[in-house]
């Protein structure tokens, strides 16, 4: 009795494994499934645009001038703006990191395997993703000069 028991969960298991990975590799086919246009639209969803550089602009802008008005009427002091640059830096650095790690779930999701998290979809959303983790590098690479900056001449 019990080994016509753990024939049948060997089966299941076998059976739901095979379906696991026809179901991974369907995925995979259906990325592959026309190249050049996915390819295409996956460059055009991830490529920074002129607004996007507008973006960062006024982002960095806004940043150093709540610093300058924390450290200036807040503590009265203006050698501590390099600190609170610093500070927008290290927030901006760890927001890029954040959405990394949220555009790696999705894929795993995606894919619905772990071990695939780093492979690409090819997907317009991940493209968009990736295209918010270059905004906020270039934003924390900007604040990061600028605080540098601060320290040598604040």
């Amino acid at each position: 009795m019990s080994n016509k028991n753990t024939q049948k969960s060997k089966d299941i298991k076998r059976k739901i494994k095979e379906d696991h990975k026809a179901y991974v590799n369907n995925k995979i086919d259906e990325i592959f499934e026309n190249p050049v246009e996915k390819h295409y639209s996956f460059n055009q969803s991830k490529r920074l645009k002129l607004y996007d550089y507008i973006i960062i602009l006024i982002s960095v802008l806004i940043s150093i001038g709540i610093s300058f008005l924390i450290s200036i009427y807040g503590f009265k002091d203006i050698s501590k703006t390099e600190w609170f640059t610093a500070a927008f830096t290290f927030l901006s650095l760890f927001s890029a990191i954040i959405t990394g790690w949220l555009k790696n779930n999705y894929v795993a999701r995606f894919f619905n395997d772990k071990r695939r998290r780093y492979q690409t979809t090819l997907s317009s959303e991940e493209g968009f993703m990736r295209r918010i983790i270059k905004i906020l590098l270039l934003i924390s690479l900007i604040l990061l000069i600028i605080s540098v900056i601060f320290v040598f001449t604040l």
